[in-house]
């Protein structure tokens, strides 16, 4: 039996938030957590990932063909509940805590955090092109630019997950109602 698409985008949704929830509680029980699942407003790094991801999706804007989404459920899932669900995992467990753990197990730090900012774009663009069934050159090159300056600022923004998350709705939200979308 087929499930409607309906069902399978509130699943999603469902599950996200709960992975979500349980992140920001199991934040508070763990050092490595604390460290790098941060919260709060700074609005330079704001602003400066967020003007850096326009400039990006002007660019990528004239590659990549229009694929205007009109499902409610996929939109509320794409703009509001995926970035922080995925900034939670890629940025913040992905390089963050994996970072932690390696700096704890005696790898150098820096070599290790410039590792973890650069193979984390191609996880982060691997899982994006990968569950449409199809391999996409331009959505793959797209989401890697992307997922590079989300670690960066990640990163360089002292670990804080607020300017990524918002630049990341902000690239979603373009992206779905194809406002830079060219002939």
């Amino acid at each position: 039996m087929l499930i409607s698409l309906d069902t399978y985008l509130f699943s999603i949704i469902v599950l996200e938030i709960v992975v979500i929830v349980a992140a920001v509680i199991m934040r508070n029980k763990s050092t490595i957590l604390r460290e790098n699942l941060r919260f709060y407003m700074d609005a330079k790094s704001t602003i400066s990932a967020t003007v850096c991801i326009l400039i990006i999706t002007f660019v990528i804007s004239r590659f990549l063909k229009c694929q205007r989404i009109e499902i409610i459920p996929f939109l509320v899932l794409s703009i509001f509940v995926a970035p922080v669900f995925e900034e939670i995992f890629y940025r913040g467990l992905l390089i963050g805590s994996l970072h932690s753990v390696l700096e704890r197990k005696g790898f150098e730090g820096k070599i290790a955090i410039l590792s973890l900012i650069i193979i984390n774009p191609f996880i982060f663009s691997l899982s994006h092109v990968l569950n449409t069934y199809t391999f996409q050159l331009d959505a793959f090159v797209a989401r890697l630019t992307t997922g590079f300056v989300y670690a960066l600022f990640y990163w360089y923004g002292k670990r804080n997950l607020v300017p990524v998350i918002v630049a990341h709705s902000i690239y979603n939200l373009l992206v779905n109602l194809c406002l830079f979308s060219y002939p």
